[in-house]
Formats: structure tokens, C-alpha cells, sequence
């Protein structure tokens, strides 16, 4: 895309709303569409402009600046990349534009389990027995994901089968690691969290 053609933006202006689509991030990924909102920020569908290649960029959102926040991204990034599994996000890149920081992952063409829940019995096995061997892997690895849930589990269909994708660790911990949440403070999402 010519320079005249990229959408430029103040530092304060993404601060406030959040970066516009066709912003780039770091002279390298362009923003083209929401994919979708959560509680710490937005993902965006990107264009990794160096590699010629679609990606996932999470950005925070303004009111989840803070430094648990940032620190959550961080860990997220790190627990992703210390995973390398085929039933796991793979995370590209981490960083920070103008004070607002992002996550650059893999791309994953599909819905989560949330918007296709299946109905028959050998599909749903087969989706919960990859779910599993990701929950394996990352456990073997002394990772704890902490928010497991339809939302953060992402289909992909192919013409014989459905991939399986967990993603968003924004919560999870090394096993033998320090807790960054306050005590006496629930982070997970109530509905889906352990009664213990």
C-alpha cells in the first residue's frame, strides 16, 4: 500500500478509541477488519506486510491499560510461544504502538465452538479429544490455561474433518509460577470456572 494510502493516526487518538481499520502497526500490520471484542481488547483479521500473510492482531483496549493488563498480554504471549502444538494458537510477535500494546498470532479461519456448537456424537468426541491433547501438551509443558471455555476454542473445518485451535491464555500460568492476581480477586469467566 503507497504511504499516501495508510491511515495515520495520533498517539492520543489510539489511545482513546483504539486504533481505525488500515492503521499499521509498527510498519508492519495493517489492520483490515474486527474480527471480534472481548474484556482486554479487540482482534482484528491483519496483514503481516512483510511476510504477505493474514494474521490475528489483539489489541488492548483503553481501559485495559493497566499494568496487570499489559503484564496478561506478556504472559499470554510467552505461554503461547513456549507451546508449539497443532491444536494451539501459535503466536507471531508482541508489541506496542503508541503506548498500546498488541499481540500478533495465527490466523485461524473459522468460528469458535461458542458460534458452532456440534450436535453429533463423533464430532463433538472428536473436538473434545483435541481440545484435550492441546490441555495435555500444555500441562506437560507446566502450563495452566485457567480460562477454558467455548469462546476461546476456534474452529477450523476442512472438508473431511474440524481443527481444533485454543487460544487466548491470557490467564494461564506457568504451573510453579508467582500469580500476578491479587489475591482475593476471581479472574476467569464465572460460568466456566472450577466451583473450587
Amino acid at each position: 500500500m503507497p504511504d499516501s494510502q495508510q491511515t495515520q493516526i495520533l498517539p492520543d487518538e489510539l489511545r482513546l478509541s483504539g486504533p481505525a481499520l488500515g492503521t499499521i502497526l509498527r510498519n508492519r500490520y495493517r489492520l483490515d477488519s474486527e474480527l471480534g471484542r472481548g474484556g482486554m481488547g479487540t482482534v482484528y483479521r491483519a496483514t503481516d506486510l512483510e511476510l504477505e500473510r493474514e494474521v490475528a492482531v489483539k489489541v488492548l483496549s483503553a481501559t485495559s491499560q493497566t499494568s496487570d493488563a499489559r503484564n496478561r498480554l506478556i504472559r499470554e504471549a510467552r505461554a503461547a510461544a513456549a507451546l508449539n502444538h497443532p491444536h494451539i494458537v501459535t503466536i507471531h510477535d508482541v508489541g506496542e504502538e503508541s503506548g498500546q500494546p498488541f499481540l500478533v498470532m495465527e490466523l485461524v479461519p473459522g468460528p469458535r465452538l461458542s458460534q458452532a456448537r456440534p450436535t453429533d456424537l463423533a464430532r463433538v468426541v472428536d473436538i473434545a479429544t483435541q481440545i484435550c491433547a492441546a490441555l495435555e501438551h500444555a500441562h506437560i509443558n507446566q502450563i495452566v490455561h485457567r480460562d477454558l471455555k467455548p469462546d476461546n476454542v476456534l474452529l477450523s473445518d476442512t472438508s473431511y474433518s474440524t481443527n481444533v485451535k485454543l487460544a487466548d491464555l491470557g490467564l494461564a500460568l506457568p504451573a510453579y509460577g508467582a500469580r500476578i492476581s491479587r489475591a482475593g480477586v476471581i479472574v476467569g469467566t464465572a460460568a466456566y470456572m472450577a466451583p473450587e
